[in-house]
């Protein structure tokens, strides 16, 4: 890794590539690319025979992950190149072998192939022959790992990736290592992930939210489905069909504690969770709203509200030009 690294924000991954460009010197860049957040480094590397690449993945406080590599040999043909990945919590070893192989060794009209192997702990779980779908020469081949905490997602390819299977596998990666039994290339390495939302578990499980809605003489403290919605942009993405309760909040107001319904990212719910708050404002039956949304990311610029009409409770993002309707179902 270069002594001079420079760090940006970007959010694409056309805004990283103008960037490399257009610098003539090799970057790191921390990057926002969809979903994940982390380092995608374009600085090529070599890596001599018999030595090691190194770079970390950020495997703590991570939700999902993915992992790339670009690599081709110095030497052409030359392909058998190992990438080693660690278990954050130093339980596992995973590796992922590509190796050229020959097809009907023995037979005039044999050919060459590659083969994309993954083993766990020594253990051969998954192998896949490319065939010459993937490059023998100098052309890099793109890897990519991809993991969210209960199996590993393996692809690769020359340009667009192709799926090489997946395999079980309960946890996360610390950092990588590259090695080789050639001199090989390093056109560009990565490792982004999706970071745990910070998202407040106000009550542990339903049964303590129905507890507290059982003591609780406001009207408002009620279970709320989702009724329908009006939104005129596609800016706002409905998240789901949302079940939550509305209960006092200690900061004043109510708090909307989410229960289920969760369509996007379900797995970053728990029943039980801060969803949102209801804010008071001078009149009564509006409030300022503070919302989390699916991808548990604050709306806490006070523009949302919610007004209440009876059994009827509207969320409103002016921006989003949105309004989703809940109804009382108790």
């Amino acid at each position: 890794m270069p002594s001079d690294n420079r760090t940006y924000r970007t959010t694409g991954i056309i805004a990283v590539c103008l960037i490399a460009i257009f610098m003539i010197v090799p970057i790191d860049l921390s990057a926002y690319i969809g979903d994940y957040d982390g380092i995608l480094c374009i600085e090529p590397a070599t890596v001599n025979k018999d030595d090691s690449f190194h770079f970390e993945c950020k495997g703590e406080d991570v939700v999902r992950q993915r992992i790339e590599v670009g690599i081709h040999p110095i030497y052409t043909g030359k392909i058998d190149w190992t990438l080693k990945l660690n278990d954050a919590t130093d339980a596992h070893s995973v590796e992922i072998n590509v190796r050229k192989d020959e097809r009907n060794k023995y037979d005039f009209d044999h050919d060459e192939c590659i083969v994309i192997t993954l083993f766990i702990d020594g253990k051969e779980m998954l192998t896949k022959d490319f065939g010459n779908r993937l490059p023998i020469s100098k052309s890099p081949i793109y890897m990519r790992i991809q993991s969210d905490g209960k199996e590993i997602a393996l692809s690769a390819g020359a340009g667009k990736l192709e799926s090489a299977g997946s395999v079980a596998y309960n946890g996360f990666f610390s950092n990588a290592t590259v090695s080789s039994a050639h001199d090989i290339s390093l056109d560009r390495y990565s490792s982004l992930h999706i970071p745990k939302p910070l998202i407040p578990q106000i009550y542990p499980d339903v049964a303590a939210v129905e507890y507290a809605l059982s003591n609780c003489n406001d009207s408002r403290c009620a279970i709320w489905e989702y009724y329908d919605e009006e939104v005129e942009t596609r800016i706002a993405l409905k998240g789901g069909r949302y079940k939550f309760a509305l209960l006092p909040s200690e900061k004043g107001g109510y708090d909307i504690i989410y229960l289920s319904g969760a369509e996007v990212d379900p797995f970053r719910w728990s029943a039980g969770a801060l969803k949102g708050r209801l804010i008071p404002t001078p009149f009564s039956d509006t409030f300022t709203l503070y919302w989390i949304d699916s991808a548990g990311k604050e709306i806490a610029d006070l523009t949302p509200y919610a007004t209440f009409d009876g059994i009827i409770m509207s969320l409103v993002f002016p921006i989003q030009k949105a309004k989703f309707r809940f109804v009382r179902s108790n």
